[in-house]
């Protein structure tokens, strides 16, 4: 029986993807790209509303969380879709905690979510799509096996189920393991 927390919502990520506030001059048209406006506004995405207020067009994205230093410079778009992505995620999965199987399934939902963001944009190469559209449905897949794992474990050992089999907790680190 699947349980329905573990279920990632690829849905709920497409229309965090489609354009459901508009099209802001630029092209921009992802709904967690646009600013909020008032009523009667044209849509506007953040990135020309920083353009506007003469503002960085970039930011520093924490790749796992805030509570782990590891950052990577994004335009501000797409750091406003990676985040309203991760905010989708089962809570858990948002970042990095003390469970390695809840850890190494919220690293791969970033890879299911970027191959997410390259399905949904439009290309002339068909195969682009079509394969990021592939890794991100059996991404979603493990990641869900994962989490299954993670609870049939926990369920049979505990929540310290890693002691238990005597395994060391997995987090996002620059290659070394805690």
């Amino acid at each position: 029986m699947r349980d329905p927390a573990f279920i990632a919502d690829r849905q709920e990520n497409r229309s965090l993807l489609d354009g459901h506030k508009g099209r802001c001059r630029c092209g921009e048209q992802r709904a967690a790209a646009m600013c909020n406006r008032r009523p009667g506004e044209p849509p506007q995405c953040c990135g020309c509303r920083l353009r506007e207020l003469g503002k960085s067009l970039v930011e520093d994205h924490h790749v796992f969380g805030r509570d782990v230093a590891i950052t990577v410079v994004l335009p501000v778009n797409v750091h406003r879709v990676i985040d309203a992505l991760r905010l989708a995620r089962w809570p858990e999965m948002r970042k990095p905690g003390c469970r390695s199987l809840v850890n190494i399934a919220g690293l791969l939902m970033q890879f299911v979510e970027i191959a997410e963001i390259v399905a949904a944009e439009p290309s002339d190469d068909d195969w682009v799509v079509t394969f990021a559209d592939i890794l991100a449905d059996v991404g979603r897949s493990a990641v869900e096996r994962l989490l299954l794992i993670e609870a049939g474990l926990v369920e049979t050992h505990g929540d310290d189920w890693q002691a238990a089999i005597g395994e060391k907790t997995w987090r996002p680190t620059r290659g070394t393991d805690e």
